[in-house]
């Protein structure tokens, strides 16, 4: 966007900086008297050629495994509805996270102002991508470790109506905050000097921590609490029968129907996966996020909310990633291999 201000003009231009779509974009300011060298221009357009193309492959990884999933796997694969949801709602999440940014770079433009930024909330979003794959994570635990289905009905109830709770109540409490805020101090600089200056615009919007006492309590005790009642009951349950403590021990995706109809389900393979997302998300959202809460406390008092955003990116490309090597592309080599093998034999036996 080019703007006149009389003698001197301005370049205005909005390029994304971070790997993560919803995180960070760069804005700079060019003057045509004290301009910033080409070589940083160059750089702005490769991150934003970067992060365009990081974009493109994880949609088109989402895409490749929700097709794969329907048209192969929903017949032959009894965790084919798992594995669909999970990968669904990252992908949904990850649309969303596109087109906040799409609008987050596009200063607004109102009558005598100039023009602002949009800052947005990602969280409610990432709560909501989050909350459904540990839904499907603790439907399979419930069922897979459960002695009676009965009792599965009954701890399946308690668990999910918890998560749905407290995702109605973060919701309600945060219908207030969904409305965008302009010029929220959203500029980081990272350099001014004589040559030009060279800000990043942050797109999520700060927010107050004695604000969001309330939704973390209720984040934490309402929707993670859950998770983690029924991990530790699903560990102790193996422990009585096994006698190991092991989270790879943990069945989340069972391959019992598989077995009976004499097919591999190739979605068991997910498993070890699955049991990183737990481990991920333990580590991201009990030592990463109070941290990083706690030193907004000690300093200014004032947090961007984008741990769970980034949790779920990072869920949904790692999941992805792994059914694209474990399930498709192993499952093809080990076709090939059987094939040659087959020819093998029957050549043998001919001669």
């Amino acid at each position: 966007m080019y703007t006149d201000y009389g003698l001197e003009e301005t370049v205005y231009r909005a390029m994304p900086v971070s790997t993560k779509q919803e995180e960070l974009t760069i804005s700079f300011l060019v003057s045509t008297r004290n301009a910033i060298p080409m070589d940083a221009v160059d750089v702005m357009f490769l991150f934003r050629l970067v992060q365009s193309g990081l974009i493109f492959m994880a949609m088109a990884a989402g895409i490749v495994c929700l097709w794969h999933i329907f048209y192969f796997r929903r017949k032959s694969c009894a965790n084919s509805g798992t594995s669909f949801g999970i990968v669904f709602a990252g992908f949904v999440h990850l649309i969303i996270c596109v087109r906040m940014l799409s609008i987050a770079e596009e200063p607004v433009v109102l009558p005598n102002q100039a023009p602002a930024h949009l800052c947005l909330d990602y969280t409610i979003q990432a709560l909501y991508a989050n909350s459904i794959v540990y839904i499907f994570i603790l439907h399979n635990l419930i069922f897979n470790h459960a002695q009676t289905t009965v009792g599965a009905l009954f701890i399946w109830i308690l668990s999910i109506g918890s998560i749905y709770t407290g995702l109605v109540l973060i919701w309600d409490t945060s219908g207030a905050q969904d409305v965008a805020h302009l010029n929220q101090r959203n500029f980081l600089s990272f350099t001014d000097s004589p040559k030009g200056r060279l800000e990043a615009f942050v797109s999520v919007c700060e927010k107050h921590l004695s604000s969001e006492i309330t939704n973390v309590m209720i984040e934490y005790l309402i929707l993670y609490l859950p998770v983690i009642i029924i991990v530790t009951w699903a560990l102790a349950r193996n422990f009585m029968q096994t006698r190991e403590v092991s989270m790879l021990k943990l069945d989340i995706l069972s391959n019992k129907e598989c077995v009976t109809n004499s097919k591999t389900c190739d979605c068991v393979k997910l498993n070890t996966v699955l049991v990183a997302v737990l481990v991920n998300s333990a580590i991201l959202l009990f030592l990463a996020k109070p941290g990083y809460m706690l030193y907004a406390c000690l300093t200014s008092g004032y947090f961007r909310d984008i741990i769970p955003s980034i949790l779920q990116t990072v869920l949904f490309t790692h999941i992805c990633s792994q059914y694209i090597c474990k399930v498709i592309v192993q499952r093809r080599r080990e076709i090939q291999t059987q094939q040659v093998c087959k020819c093998e034999t029957e050549n043998s036996a001919t001669v």
